[in-house]
């Protein structure tokens, strides 16, 4: 991808700013170093498989510049790498479960041992998108409520939404009402949100290694507009929104190219009557894909997803608050992001600048 010098000038705009603060002691970070990293995805769209590989993505060590990210206590660290890899073992038996309650973690910055920021990514349970409609209980409603409303306070914003497995009409139908749910929770943390700073918003087409047999096909067949058009819907709402500063799509894989299998046994059929548990009529009959036997995954472009997300996070920060130690780190991620070869199509830059 080439932004050419123009995109360049931009960014050092983004990064540097105008006016500094004085630099933040080693020891201390303030609210600046922290990004919030908030989900949008029902059920079964990829978004669980993508934090439990982690650890073989943006955790499996440091990129070009020697920024790492990492858990701040090696005790987490150790138990976030055993818990990892009795996940990959157990994927060669059973999928992963739905999420019940919401998670929050923790993931540290380094250079080195100097901590650079703080990403805090929450996950989301997936039903509450699904699930709720005007009707529901006011145990469901208060669930909702206080989803969107740690949406509207992000500072980042990743949609997640699996990428059709055919072209056939379930498949397709699905896919479009993957679209449809996640356009109007995205619609709604951005038109409640109150927050004076824009807001960063990552398009993930999760799971292309699903119809797609390796990188080099799945770049043939997405190119920048196909991408553009498949997610129009997300891709309209970020353009057109003031409180969006910086927004792209990026196709990932958690697993990585013919490492998954469908799974035997499709999962078993809702009961009659309403959805419940980890069931709704749009994931009904969508396969549940294992590793293969013996085989590790090999996260596709979720390293530069991550990457992407936390320096999006860092950029949209204050121009007057950014110290010259948080415009040394987004212009590290960014290098790290081109020499990764990261793969995204860029939708919109800070309109601030």
């Amino acid at each position: 991808m080439n932004n050419g010098p123009r995109a360049e000038n931009r960014l050092r705009e983004w990064i540097f700013g105008t006016t500094r603060a004085p630099h933040a002691p080693p020891d201390k970070l303030d609210d600046l170093a922290e990004v919030r990293l908030e989900l949008i995805g029902r059920e079964h769209s990829g978004k669980t498989a993508l934090r439990v590989c982690y650890c073989k993505g943006p955790l499996a060590g440091p990129q070009l510049s020697g920024l790492e990210l990492a858990a701040a206590d090696p005790r987490v660290m150790t138990r976030r790498m055993v818990e990892a890899l009795e996940t990959y073992r157990d994927l060669n038996r059973g999928g992963l479960p739905s999420t019940i309650d919401p998670e929050e973690s923790d993931f540290t910055l380094y250079l080195a041992d100097e901590v650079r920021a703080v990403l805090r990514l929450r996950e989301v349970v997936g039903q509450i998108l699904t699930h709720t409609t005007p009707d529901s209980d006011e145990k469901q409603q208060e669930q909702y409520r206080q989803y969107v409303g740690h949406l509207t306070r992000a500072d980042a914003l990743q949609v997640v939404v699996g990428c059709p497995a055919s072209d056939g009409p379930a498949d397709l139908d699905r896919f479009e009402a993957d679209l449809m749910v996640t356009a109007g929770y995205l619609r709604e943390a951005l038109k409640v949100r109150a927050a004076p700073t824009p807001v960063a918003v990552q398009l993930l087409l999760a799971k292309v290694d699903v119809p797609f047999a390796g990188a080099a096909e799945a770049r043939d067949a997405l190119p920048d507009d196909r991408l553009r058009a498949m997610l129009g819907r997300l891709v309209r709402i970020v353009e057109g929104s003031a409180k969006v500063g910086m927004a792209a799509v990026f196709p990932v894989s958690a697993f990585g190219f013919g490492t998954a299998v469908p799974a035997a046994d499709p999962p078993a059929a809702p009961p009659a009557g309403r959805p419940t548990g980890g069931f709704s009529l749009v994931s009904e009959g969508e396969a549940e894909y294992l590793l293969r036997p013996g085989v590790s995954p090999v996260p596709f472009n979720l390293t530069a997803a991550v990457w992407w997300a936390l320096m999006a996070g860092l950029l949209l920060k204050p121009a007057d608050g950014r110290g010259p130690r948080l415009a040394d780190t987004a212009r590290l991620m960014a290098a790290d992001l081109e020499a990764m070869g990261a793969w995204f199509v860029p939708l919109k830059a800070d309109a601030r600048t």
